[in-house]
């Protein structure tokens, strides 16, 4: 499942948006690989590459390049990642999922047997699928 570097990539992120930096470089993990490819997909972030080095440690490391609107906003204005935990690791069913996002205005990132997908996706794609929150996010 999740290990400690996946929220502390979305750490990192928050981090950087903060202090307005166009780039932040972070330990990643296979999880943190597929939720950037996400957010590149979608248009969050410019992009990302690895970066590696002699000595380097075991994991890989990613130069994240972000990404603002014209008014200068991180095009992400809000990231909570669920946690291990009873409260937060759940399954979510398409009908559960669907008053979420409705309800809320948010949108969530989840884990599924078919991958990662937004719940957007999932709803407006009609799968038929349910999934483990990873991170709730306000575009």
């Amino acid at each position: 499942m999740k290990s400690a570097i996946f929220p502390a990539m979305i750490a990192a992120m928050r981090g950087a948006w903060r202090n307005k930096k166009d780039e932040v470089c972070v330990p990643v993990n296979e999880l943190s690989v597929k939720v950037l490819r996400k957010f590149r997909d979608r248009g969050l972030i410019i992009g990302f590459s690895f970066e590696y080095w002699s000595g380097m440690t075991k994991l890989p490391r990613a130069r994240i390049f972000l990404k603002y609107d014209k008014m200068g906003l991180p095009m992400i204005r809000e990231m909570r990642v669920f946690r291990k935990g009873r409260s937060h690791l759940f399954t979510l069913k398409r009908q559960k999922l669907t008053d979420l996002f409705l309800r809320n205005s948010m949108n969530y990132l989840l884990t599924t047997p078919q991958g990662i997908f937004y719940s957007d996706e999932i709803i407006f794609n009609n799968y038929n699928t349910g999934g483990i929150l990873l991170l709730r996010v306000r575009f």
